[in-house]
């Protein structure tokens, strides 16, 4: 590819043996066991175009992901899609996640470790996540099947499983899965593109943070295409690079990543699958279907409340200011990066999240 690295700053560049002043002594462990086993040339494969849109010409962001580790992060001079790269080869990939994922995230791996943040993710995650969903998606508990591919060890999955549905967990990494497994939850070890077959067509499909780490996107929705029912939903979510990179990239760009998304980039990957879109913000959340003449909004009664009032009016202001309309080159270009009006902008931003997905949970059939 064409590659330009005008507005990349010395901050972003790679420097061996040279750390940030806030990467701690467990982060340099775990960066040089990164480097040792997995930075070889062998190990990652270079995009020869655009994953978004074919072009082959880009502009250089970072060369350092937020724990140090050497990630070549560009927006498409085209699309302005954003997206890593170098990507992990589909070996490199199991022995990334498989070994050192969990040390570089600085995840707690021992047996009571993993079961505090376990129920910690369903307490704090996994239930929100789940009124917000029923918000929008018709589902029967007790009829309908609900898999989460990329579930890791299905914390997402209990409260369906608490209110009566039949779920499904697919994970790579045989020990998360296992512990899963131990919880009570269904979770087969692998992916679907293996060759793991779905029972039957599910009327929900999960994506909770998984999209923006597989190495070809398109073939993994065709995929998802295939195996959803005719009338099921799609859930997509992601960290948005409008949100969580507008103020300091390096903290959000990340190795596992090889995609950023925002909503123009992911909508333009599904615009050419027969996908509706029923709601989608930066955040990332996104909730589509096949059904070509579901109407857009909210599947339920909206009946007002103060959060949506709030949530309304914040939208409001934030639209006006053009932080959407941005390119991201513009966007995550030094001289914008960490100034006072990304900062208003970016706490305005949680907050319209905050009460928005707060006001969606309260309409839950329950």
């Amino acid at each position: 590819m064409k590659i330009k690295d005008e507005i990349l700053s010395e901050e972003y560049r790679y420097k061996p043996g040279s750390f940030p002043a806030d990467i701690t002594q467990e982060d340099r462990a775990a960066r040089e066991a990164f480097l040792k086993k997995i930075y070889r040339k062998d190990n990652f494969i270079s995009r020869t175009a655009c994953p978004y849109c074919g072009s082959d010409s880009c502009v250089k962001i970072s060369e350092v992901d937020r724990k140090a580790l050497p990630a070549e992060i560009v927006v498409c001079g085209s699309c302005d899609g954003c997206f890593n790269l170098s990507i992990f080869t589909p070996e490199a990939q199991r022995a990334y996640y498989e070994e050192l994922s969990y040390v570089i995230r600085s995840k707690k791996t021992t047996d009571t470790g993993r079961d505090e943040l376990f129920f910690e993710r369903v307490a704090k995650c996994a239930y929100p996540r789940y009124d917000f969903i029923r918000s929008y998606c018709r589902l029967e508990p007790g009829r309908d099947l609900v898999l989460e591919c990329g579930c890791n060890d299905g914390a997402n999955l209990v409260p369906w499983q608490k209110h009566g549905f039949r779920t499904l967990g697919i994970d790579l990494d045989d020990k998360a899965a296992s512990f899963g497994r131990g919880k009570g939850l269904n979770i087969l070890t692998g992916d679907l593109s293996s060759g793991i077959q779905v029972p039957e067509q599910p009327k929900l499909i999960i994506l909770s943070h998984v999209l923006d780490q597989v190495p070809e996107v398109s073939a993994v929705l065709d995929l998802l295409v295939e195996v959803l029912h005719p009338e099921g939903y799609l859930f997509i979510e992601s960290l948005g690079l409008r949100v969580h990179g507008i103020r300091k990239p390096r903290l959000y760009f990340d190795i596992e990543h090889t995609y950023s998304f925002d909503r123009k980039s992911l909508e333009r990957l599904l615009g050419g699958r027969s996908l509706r879109t029923l709601y989608s913000d930066e955040y990332i959340r996104l909730i589509c279907t096949p059904q070509p003449d579901r109407p857009k909004g909210h599947a339920r009664a909206r009946p007002f409340s103060i959060d949506r009032a709030i949530a309304g009016m914040l939208m409001f202001v934030i639209e006006r200011t053009g932080l959407y309309s941005d390119n991201a080159r513009k966007l995550l270009a030094p001289s914008s990066t960490g100034s006072l009006a990304r900062g208003i902008l970016n706490r305005m931003q949680l907050s319209y999240f905050t009460h928005y997905y707060k006001a969606a949970g309260s309409n839950t059939f329950k």
